[in-house]
């Protein structure tokens, strides 16, 4: 699958989401629903109402939507219940956005990413299908915005896009990176 990890602040990731926007995308987020019908965002402000319960999103665009996202049943707590089955229907590009939290007190940063699957399975043709073309060309001006207002940072195997406002706050230990070596030189979460 390919991946961008990206450490944004807030502010940061709000360009990419308007970006989206601006060329007639729109983002689904990744829930738990209570009927089949996934939420649609076509704002800012719808945004950041459902980044409130996720920070996992898919980005769509009619230059390469072929087929609605499948939503799956299963009972969680004795309800029923449906997600988004990766993979199946759209395409989409998957945005997981950086997540901020408190740990032994000072305030951390784990990293979000952008990405996606080679294939996809369109349920309209039932078969499995490559990515349009559009969506990689999406992808890469998404991935060109990173690029421009980022650093980049290896740590352990992994390669890292900072944001500039985000870097300043790590400079200046404002915020402190959720990831750590493992022994064998990998980066890893610290809850993992």
């Amino acid at each position: 699958m390919p991946e961008i990890d990206l450490l944004f602040t807030p502010g940061e990731e709000r360009r990419l989401i308007e970006h989206v926007l601006a060329v007639g995308g729109w983002f689904v987020p990744d829930l738990d629903y209570d009927s089949p019908e996934p939420a649609r965002i076509d704002t800012f402000d719808e945004y950041l109402q459902h980044r409130r319960m996720t920070r996992s999103f898919f980005a769509l665009h009619p230059t390469y939507f072929a087929a609605p996202l499948e939503m799956k049943p299963v009972q969680k707590e004795g309800t029923l219940k449906y997600f988004i089955s990766k993979r199946n229907g759209g395409p989409a590009i998957e945005f997981l956005s950086t997540v901020e939290f408190e740990e032994a007190g000072r305030q951390s940063v784990n990293a979000g990413f952008l990405a996606y699957h080679t294939t996809f399975w369109n349920q309209v043709t039932s078969r499995n299908e490559k990515l349009p073309r559009a969506l990689l060309s999406l992808f890469r001006s998404l991935t060109g915005l990173v690029k421009r207002s980022a650093s980049s940072r290896k740590i352990g195997s992994r390669r890292f896009w900072i944001g500039r406002e985000m870097e300043s706050f790590i400079a200046r230990g404002d915020k402190v990176l959720g990831i750590r070596m493992s022994s064998d030189g990998a980066a890893t979460t610290e809850s993992g």
